[in-house]
């Protein structure tokens, strides 16, 4: 792997991993979490360490190279191309940490997987008087991939001193907090997304970032860190990660409808569906919804990495308007995957055919509170409206 590496060769690199992802989708799912053969070929494919740094042997890749790589992973199993956003999204984010943090994980591990769980409200992080350490201590749901991690993030809010309120991130090795097996679920089942608890936990002050400087351009990483990637903040374009995983499983979907149509024929009438009208229109409209859906993506995506070329901090309307963009492509990439399940009528219930595991994991991503049409949406129209 290489900073080299172009877009064409990782579009390549995805496209060769999808096969052995969509023939271990039912075996992940049943696990819980990816098998060691699927974390294997994603580590060896380098997708996990798409933002990484190069000095770390990263290839701090453009943003819009990740969504189009994690749309590939999807279309053969949206499960495995969440864990790879999070893994990616999670080395991007710790390029911002101090250089003495990034020295710790990478030098030890420059293949070592992060997870995390930044539900803020989770966590209380206190100073202690000195100010030379914060005191962790909460209760945390959704940590994707934590299975592989061997260091999680950890949100929190501050209880005390000047920044009092404030929302924190924590890197702290996994080995020192609990994972409680919790997931039991209908959708993105193999995600292994379970529940992390600590409990009056040291760490280090320089260990702990402001949530904020993620996204206006201050984390103290881009001190050593100066690739544009590192610019592009954080909170308006994390959306377009689930987006992208919802719009890969529509894809695969897709894909494997269109492969088996020759072979189906109505229970009664006995027609293909190349023979019913209607479903020429609705095939007519899912391919419609993937493909401006992806265009909308793609775009923010470019805008970002052209404003984070300036060096200049992006903007909290334009970032509010990705959001609301990605929101808006996930609940077109859930209807897709939608209008494709109602389409395989009787046969998709059955768990031997693939789209009703799709259907679920669907489901399951656009449950997520960053792709939220309602909070985005709402976020988008106050903002527009000067309220």
């Amino acid at each position: 792997m290489s900073a080299n590496t172009t877009e064409q060769q990782w579009i390549k690199k995805a496209e060769e991993l999808a096969p052995l992802l969509r023939e271990m989708a039912p075996r992940t799912e049943e696990l819980r979490t990816l098998s060691p053969a699927v974390a294997d070929a994603c580590r060896t494919s380098g997708v996990f360490r798409l933002l990484q740094p190069a000095s770390y042997g990263g290839a701090e890749a453009d943003y819009d190279v990740l969504l189009k790589v994690l749309e590939i992973m999807a279309t053969g199993c949206p499960s495995t191309a969440w864990v790879g956003f999070n893994a990616a999204s999670h080395n991007w984010m710790l390029a911002m940490w101090p250089k003495s943090a990034q020295d710790e994980v990478w030098g030890a591990d420059a293949d070592a997987v992060i997870s995390s769980s930044l539900i803020y409200p989770a966590g209380k992080a206190t100073l202690s008087d000195d100010g030379s350490e914060y005191t962790i201590s909460g209760a945390w749901p959704f940590s994707s991939g934590v299975n592989l991690a061997s260091w999680v993030m950890l949100g929190a809010t501050v209880q005390n001193g000047e920044s009092q309120g404030r929302r924190v991130i924590a890197l702290v090795p996994k080995s020192q907090i609990n994972v409680i097996d919790v997931w039991h679920v209908a959708g993105l089942t193999g995600t292994g997304s379970n529940n992390l608890e600590a409990k009056d936990l040291s760490v280090r002050r320089e260990w702990v970032v402001d949530a904020e400087s993620l996204s206006n351009a201050t984390a103290p990483g881009l001190e050593i860190n100066k690739a544009p990637i590192f610019k592009a903040p954080i909170f308006g374009l994390f959306p377009h990660l689930v987006a992208a995983v919802v719009l890969g499983n529509a894809r695969g979907a897709y894909d494997e409808f269109i492969a088996g149509a020759a072979q189906r024929k109505t229970t009664y009438a006995r027609l293909t569906p190349a023979q019913l009208v209607p479903l020429h229109l609705r095939i007519a409209e899912v391919a419609a919804l993937i493909t401006s859906s992806r265009l909308l993506l793609q775009a923010d995506a470019e805008e970002a990495m052209r404003i984070a070329r300036t060096g200049e901090a992006t903007p909290m309307a334009d970032q509010i308007r990705w959001r609301r963009n990605a929101a808006f492509a996930a609940t077109q990439g859930t209807r897709a995957m939608d209008l494709l399940f109602a389409a395989y009528g009787g046969g998709g219930i059955y768990k031997s055919n693939h789209a009703q595991q799709r259907f679920r994991d669907a489901h399951a991503a656009i449950s997520h509170i960053q792709v939220s049409w309602d909070i985005n949406a709402t976020e988008f129209g106050r903002l527009a409206l000067g309220a």
